[in-house]
């Protein structure tokens, strides 16, 4: 079988946990005896009306490798502006070629950022069968994350999306951000630190002086901007109904992505296969619970991930009078501005490190706000015993459903997460049981498993088209 995938980079210039999943999916389904191919988005022309072309690059993982010259623009998580940049068209000459050339039987995409409508619809003229993986919401949400004032989005319209994407990147920086020269600087940890840090305090000081004085109120839009705003985000929603609609197969990482992209594409071809990656292997063992309570979160300090939440619960369960905890951040950032002397920052950690910070802690804290369509951590955490509070607004808490005990998944607001944590902080019994339970729980935490029934999918779809 020739398989090719598509996502939105490699590392180190994109990271994540989508990148994570597909690169090593790619890894093993070579290492199984399968031909293997990448394509990503490349760099952008400064001409807005230019077709894309199809170049070969340097192999990754000694997997063949093609990207995208003038690709669609890759918002990542900063959402999209009004315009008809992200949904361009064109002539799908150089989507043919590259298809008949490398001739794959499937084709797995990882997201739909960057290419152009013209591929799915190619792959289809040829009777490519494609798979979809639902990493994110993105092509049903701009900003991929289905999260609207801290609920769940439910404007299925896109009437809304303009207040989301107020942070959307100008065409200058996404031209930026496609360059070689981003490249270079991201592949440079010593450069982007320093950039980082600096910028940081760029910021903070421009922050301090804005302060200091009176800002210029923010113009006021008038209604025929907002209409054609709406329309904007109309025709884009339309623009990725449609690829959706060429799609054979979806991967749905959880049952709850399955609910959400069914509520907004009706019945879909597909099912639930949780996902996995190349580290993971079954470690549980007994733990024990004893002492000052220890919390962990793995994480970045965005709004969505739940970082806030999880600070202002560690504030109230301090306030209380239960004093006797630390919280573990592992943001990658020094947090100098944390001085609760119950907060102890990490840097990042690579995954050789992994089994060490875990055993640190007593339970790890998975706060997220939006509705996360899987949670790798999660999964890592139990693969070595740890018991997880989690929101229910997290796929991944269906492994914990797995649980004989399952006290440990709260109801996602504030309240239930303070209420949580004082209910662990209060009863130790609570972890040793939640521990004992992953212990019995019957799991295949094999990843060869894993990449065995993602090959099966592909197998029964190519027998289809036949």
């Amino acid at each position: 079988m020739v398989i090719l995938h598509y996502m939105f980079g490699i590392p180190p210039v994109r990271g994540g946990g989508l990148v994570r999943y597909a690169t090593d999916l790619m890894v093993w389904q070579k290492k199984l005896g399968e031909q293997v191919l990448l394509l990503i988005p490349g760099a952008l022309s400064m001409y807005k009306n230019k077709n894309p072309r199809i170049c070969r690059r340097k192999p990754y993982q000694k997997i063949p490798s093609y990207e995208i010259k003038n690709p669609l623009p890759v918002p990542m998580r900063n959402g999209m502006l009004a315009s008809g940049y992200y949904a361009k068209s064109c002539d799908g000459m150089a989507y043919r070629i590259f298809l008949q050339h490398v001739r794959p039987s499937v084709i797995h995409v990882h997201t739909l950022m960057g290419l152009h409508r013209e591929f799915f619809a190619e792959a289809s003229k040829l009777k490519i069968p494609i798979v979809f993986t639902t990493h994110d919401y993105f092509g049903i949400c701009p900003t991929a994350s289905m999260l609207l004032d801290g609920q769940v989005c439910s404007d299925v319209e896109w009437k809304q999306c303009k207040q989301c994407c107020q942070n959307a990147y100008p065409p200058a920086r996404l031209w930026l951000e496609h360059s070689g020269i981003y490249q270079i600087y991201r592949k440079n940890r010593i450069l982007s630190s320093f950039v980082y840090h600096a910028k940081g305090r760029i910021l903070s000081q421009v922050f301090r002086k804005w302060m200091a004085s009176d800002p210029e109120p923010v113009r006021k839009t008038t209604v025929q901007e907002d209409r054609a705003s709406e329309k904007e985000y109309k025709r884009l929603r339309e623009f990725y109904m449609e690829i959706f609609g060429m799609v054979s197969y979806f991967h749905f990482n959880s049952s709850l992505a399955k609910k959400i992209y069914e509520s907004r594409l009706g019945g879909l071809t597909g099912n639930v296969l949780t996902v996995s990656h190349s580290g993971i292997r079954d470690l549980r063992k007994k733990r024990k619970f004893q002492g000052r309570l220890t919390l962990g979160y793995l994480g970045n300090k965005s709004v969505y991930k739940g970082y806030g939440s999880l600070m202002q619960a560690c504030e109230c369960l301090y306030a209380s009078g239960r004093k006797d905890f630390e919280v573990h951040l592992y943001t990658g950032m020094d947090n100098k501005e944390r001085k609760d002397n119950y907060v102890v920052t990490h840097p990042y950690f690579g995954q050789d490190e992994l089994m060490e910070v875990l055993d640190c802690m007593d339970v790890l804290v998975v706060p997220s706000q939006w509705p996360e369509t899987f949670g790798m951590v999660v999964l890592e955490a139990v693969s070595h015993g740890v018991p997880v509070i989690v929101s229910e607004n997290v796929g991944a808490k269906e492994i914990l459903d797995l649980y004989t005990v399952k006290f440990l998944v709260y109801d996602g607001t504030q309240k239930g997460l303070e209420q949580m944590l004082q209910k662990a902080y209060d009863d130790r019994s609570i972890l040793e049981q939640a521990n004992m339970s992953i212990l019995e729980m019957k799991y295949d935490f094999s990843y060869r498993s894993h990449v065995k029934e993602v090959l099966g999918i592909y197998r029964r779809l190519v027998q289809i088209r036949r």
